[in-house]
């Protein structure tokens, strides 16, 4: 039971050079805690040239203010060194889904034992089909627990006054050339002071073959609709109708098929507010279009309102909708793509969540999923005596569109490169292997203009520095061809009808996008669009939805990619365009 403990927590967010938005991630997760006694410190490295925006968006924040360090141990010591409350509570920066009551829960224990001077959970292993082996046995486990070399610290935290002797936890390899810093080392040298042990967040990885999913999108209400009786225009009495949310995650489809069948008896011209939301990324908001297009014909009379992520320009590229909604509004954060957000929004006849559409179903294009979602659905009818489907939206309405009139900036012939894929190794193709492509394409006159900045040769005719989104955007406006991996930029390009060659193999663009101007690459391997059969993942770090590699051969989609064989590809690629008969 919480003891509602009120004492300054300090709390250290270890951002060093994490990107930007993960790091703004994090600051929320501490602010969403349920403790709020809180002294919060960002410690980002210096020289960093975002250090501005970090100012802008958090200096009005009360207790919280930024570090600016060295790396290795200097990101934890000066930051330690201003420290102002009772406990210090580490949180470092990555992909964890952390629940609201961490913080409490630590302080709680050191109420509890006044004697503790640190705690700490780690991600634990157990195999739920061998549970009378001795490994999974608890007394086992803790007398054998594993070196701190292999430890997770999920959760690290101590009283003020504890000395925590950081350099101890550096180990050296390989005669001194390789240092590493290991957390799991408290477990050895904070071992001579009490530790209290929580007893509710340790985190468990169970192995088994029918796994519990989370109820991620979950929708916050299963009732059918919200009435309310009003006073209409005319003066008459009349119902108001709010739907509970159609939710993107298919654990929730009955949910979706009882809301739907509800909204179809209401006359399409009553329906006067739709709210859609697509957290993130840019290329799955930029998805939302053909939607918005759709929605608008079938509710003519519909004011639209799209919430969507601040982050990772995807509110910036709504502006650019062809079929653009009335109202879009940013939202702090990416932890909304698992909530249901849109129910406590009021005022909407009909709310949409996009968010885990296609991330839940296997093997659909995602464009389909946002649509299914969305209560679009293919007939089956009899003509002259044969059933067959008509389709409700046409495969040329799936196709997003976008709009931009902003000047050229680059003259001559170009054709825009972005090779990067989020960091995912089934998208990216080796750099060194695009040089041949790219002398080849230069041999066809063009020049080469970079979208961003992913460890790309200087040497190239057009750089984009410092990732302008608004660079980005006219590069693709007016080139003659994209070129590189599935991403925010090809759907961007796609949206501007330009001709696509991708290199794919996790994720395939005949799934991740509509049309028929992008060319595929990918080799012969039956594991193929592994994100297409798998929904999330358990890492060590959290939940993630980047899907985990099939193949024994870890990303081989991309490691067995010749450069000769993408260069024929291309060369076909190049033929059909010049045909016009693309494929």
């Amino acid at each position: 039971m919480a003891l509602k403990n009120k004492k300054l927590v300090s709390v250290i967010i270890l951002g060093d050079i994490a990107p930007y938005e993960q790091i703004n991630e994090q600051v929320n997760n501490v602010l969403n805690q349920t403790y709020k006694s809180l002294d919060i410190i960002i410690s980002i490295a210096q020289n960093r040239n975002d250090i501005t925006k970090f100012r802008e968006r958090w200096n009005s924040t009360p207790n919280l203010r930024i570090i600016e360090t060295g790396q290795a141990l200097e990101i934890i010591k000066a930051s330690l060194a201003q420290v102002h409350g009772d406990y210090v509570f580490y949180k470092s920066v990555g992909p964890v889904i952390w629940m609201p009551c961490h913080i409490e829960h630590h302080v709680d224990l050191f109420q509890y034992d006044q004697k503790a001077k640190w705690s700490f959970s780690f991600i634990e292993y157990k195999n739920l089909n061998e549970q009378q082996q001795p490994t999974n046995i608890l007394s086992w486990r803790i007398e054998q627990s594993p070196g701190p070399q292999n430890i997770i610290i999920d959760e690290l935290c101590h009283v003020s006054e504890f000395n925590p002797d950081w350099d101890k936890f550096l180990k050296s390899f390989d005669n001194g050339k390789t240092v590493q810093f290991f957390p799991g080392a408290c477990l050895e040298i904070w071992k001579p002071a009490r530790v209290a042990v929580p007893q509710e967040i340790t985190v468990q990885m169970w192995v088994d073959p029918r796994p519990v999913l989370p109820e991620f999108g979950k929708p916050q209400s299963d009732q059918n609709v919200n009435e309310e009786v009003i006073e209409g225009t005319d003066g008459q009495l009349e119902v108001k109708i709010e739907f509970p949310t159609l939710v993107g995650s298919s654990q929730w489809d009955n949910h979706n098929k009882l809301i739907l069948n509800r909204i179809q008896e209401v006359p399409q011209e009553k329906i006067n507010k739709i709210a859609l939301k697509r957290t993130i990324g840019m290329g799955d908001v930029i998805l939302v279009e053909p939607v918005i297009k759709s929605l608008r014909k079938k509710y003519p009379n519909a004011e639209i309102t799209l919430f969507t992520s601040k982050s990772r320009s995807c509110a910036d590229i709504v502006q650019y909708f062809v079929a653009k909604p009335d109202i879009t509004i940013g939202l702090d954060g990416e932890s909304w793509a698992i909530k249901d957000f849109l129910y406590e929004q009021k005022g909407y006849d009909i709310r949409i969540d996009f968010d885990l559409a296609y991330e839940s179903r296997k093997n659909i294009n995602y464009i389909d999923t946002y649509f299914r979602v969305a209560g679009f659905k293919d007939e089956v009818q009899e003509i002259n005596g044969a059933l067959q489907v008509i389709n409700s939206i046409s495969e040329s309405e799936k196709v997003p569109s976008l709009i931009y009139k902003e000047p050229r900036l680059i003259q001559e012939k170009y054709v825009s490169v972005e090779l990067g894929g989020s960091g995912w190794p089934g998208k990216e193709w080796d750099v060194q292997k695009w040089d041949l492509i790219i002398e080849k394409i230069k041999s066809l006159g063009y020049s080469i203009a970079v979208l961003g900045n992913f460890k790309i040769p200087a040497s190239y005719d057009y750089l984009n520095k410092q990732n302008d989104f608004n660079i980005m955007l006219n590069y693709l406006k007016y080139c003659d061809v994209y070129i590189g991996a599935d991403n925010g930029c090809l759907h961007v390009a796609n949206g501007f009808s330009k001709y696509c060659f991708v290199v794919a193999g996790a994720a395939l663009p005949s799934f991740t996008t509509k049309g028929s101007n992008v060319y595929q690459c990918v080799n012969n391997l039956q594991c193929l669009h592994c994100k297409g059969r798998q929904y999330f993942n358990q890492l060590d770090q959290g939940i993630t939805f980047v899907s985990k590699c099939e193949n024994t051969d870890q990303y081989a989609c991309m490691k067995k990619l010749q450069t000769n064989y993408v260069l024929e590809e291309f060369n076909k690629f190049y033929a059909n365009i010049q045909s016009h008969k693309l494929s």
